[in-house]
């Protein structure tokens, strides 16, 4: 009869000291998960972030490339008209 109540004690103390490492893992894993969805919180925002300078860029350079098509036009014009005059 001592021996089964030493080993339902014995017991008793595994299964408490189990329910506490299972309580603080579940603690860490939260945390972990936590820190996790902070960072890819983060990273999206940068990557977004990073993405409209892209397109903020693509659009100047798309305006640049407009631009400078219009001043070859200008000087083609220019050209030709001088060419006319040496001609004449």
């Amino acid at each position: 009869m001592v021996k089964v109540q030493e080993f339902e004690k014995l017991a008793d103390i595994k299964v408490n000291k189990l329910i506490e490492n299972s309580s603080q893992l579940t603690l860490q894993a939260n945390h972990l998960e936590e820190s996790v969805i902070k960072e890819l919180t983060e990273s999206s925002r940068k990557e977004n972030a990073n993405q409209d300078k892209i397109d903020l860029a693509n659009e100047k350079l798309s305006r640049l490339i407009e631009i400078l098509k219009v001043i070859a036009a200008e000087q083609d014009k220019l050209g030709q008209v001088g060419l006319k005059c040496r001609v004449n």
